[in-house]
This record gives structure tokens, C-alpha cells and sequence, in this order.
């Protein structure tokens, strides 16, 4: 446990047993903890976030510099790909995406066929 990041519940049943453990036998909690593998100030940790989620504890910088619109909006990247040389013949940023979209940029690039992919 030492080496890896504990799921929210997991970690909340580490402190449940360290707090059943020490109850029944009068073992103090920090045996307990050292016993299981974790260290005290991880334990503690634990047990001031028990029955929390992990959550991000800092700003998100696409709020800073995004416009109300970019934040509503999703865009598409697309690119025609030439299969032998891999060279992208044609790309486009879009709002949408549909099939006619997408065969028509085909069309006018001149390949005349675009068909789904195998």
C-alpha cells in the first residue's frame, strides 16, 4: 500500500480496521499501522478524510483562459489521411461531425470514395 494510490473506500476500510483492531485488543493504533505496512502520517491522513472523495485540490487553468462559449463547445479534428504515404492531405477543425460531413470533404479533396472504416 505503500507504493500505490488507495480508492476512496479501500482506504476508508484500512481505518475502520486500524479503529476496530484497536478497540478489541487495546493495541495502540499506531502499531496497528505500522503492522499493515503504512506509514502513521498516511494513516492519519486517512482517517481526517475518512468517508471523503479524492478530489483535485487546485484550480483547473482551462478556467482562466477559456470563454464561456469554449467551455460549452467540443470541437472535432478532421484530417484526411493519405494511406500510403501517411501524409495528411486535408484537416479541418469542426463543431460536428456527421457522416455527410465527413464524405463531403472527401469528395472535394478528389478521392471520390471515402468508405467506413474495416
Amino acid at each position: 500500500m505503500k507504493d500505490s494510490w488507495a480508492e476512496p473506500d479501500i482506504r476508508d476500510e484500512v481505518v475502520d480496521y486500524v479503529c476496530y483492531c484497536s478497540s478489541r485488543t487495546e493495541i495502540k493504533a499506531g502499531k496497528i499501522v505500522n503492522h499493515i505496512g503504512i506509514t502513521r502520517s498516511k494513516y492519519y491522513d486517512w482517517r481526517h478524510r475518512y468517508g471523503k472523495i479524492n478530489e483535485h485540490n487546485a484550480w483547473i487553468p482551462r478556467d482562466f483562459y477559456l470563454t464561456d462559449r469554449e467551455k460549452r463547445a467540443f470541437y472535432y479534428l478532421c484530417s484526411i489521411l493519405d494511406g500510403f504515404s501517411r501524409y495528411i492531405a486535408h484537416w479541418e477543425i469542426r463543431e460536428s461531425m456527421t457522416e455527410a460531413d465527413v464524405t463531403g470533404r472527401c469528395q472535394r479533396l478528389g478521392n471520390g470514395f471515402c468508405g467506413p472504416l474495416q
